[in-house]
Parts: C-alpha cells; sequence; structure tokens
C-alpha cells in the first residue's frame, strides 16, 4: 500500500514521468542531455530489467539510481524528487500492485 500512495504522490505533484525504454542510452552522454531537456535532476530511474549501459551512465551522475520494477520501494521513491518508469516497468508494477 506505501508503493501505491508513494507513486500516487509522485503523479499528484507532476514528478512521475513515463518513457518508452532505456535502450537508446549508452553512455553518460546519452543520459545528461535527455536530463537536461526534461528539467530532470533528483532522479530514481526504473526498468522492468537489468541494463548494465544505463546503470554504468548513470553511476557518475550525482542524485540519480537506477533500480528495477521488482525492487523499486518506498525509500527510494521518497529519497529521489522524480521517478521515471518505463512502459516495462509500469506494467510489472500494475502486475505487482
Amino acid at each position: 500500500m506505501g508503493l501505491r500512495t508513494a507513486l500516487s504522490v509522485r503523479y499528484a505533484q507532476g514528478d512521475l514521468h513515463i518513457v518508452d525504454s532505456f535502450k537508446d542510452i549508452e553512455s553518460e552522454r546519452d543520459l545528461i542531455p535527455l536530463f537536461e531537456k526534461r528539467g530532470w535532476t533528483n532522479a530514481v530511474l526504473v526498468d522492468s530489467q537489468s541494463n548494465s549501459k544505463l546503470h554504468h551512465a548513470a553511476a557518475e551522475m550525482n542524485k540519480v539510481d537506477v533500480l528495477y520494477s521488482i525492487v523499486l520501494n518506498v525509500y527510494s521513491i521518497l529519497l529521489r524528487k522524480k521517478v521515471i518508469l518505463t512502459l516495462d516497468a509500469v506494467r510489472t508494477l500494475e502486475e505487482r500492485l
């Protein structure tokens, strides 16, 4: 129930965003322009499956975490201002919740 509430609050605040996927992310150079264009800072990126390139790209960025929908938790949502989910992560969370 806490996870639903945390996601609902981020949505109501306009801080929950959905993207198609992170498959095009190869390095930090791909991630930084996306964040700057959208005005995203202090974010948790949520994908449905392991993506080592995304993990590596986000590792060098301040205040950016990468999680998978199966391990997404309330603390991670509250720790970061923005929550960015892929469509696959949304589907996985719908099944989970």
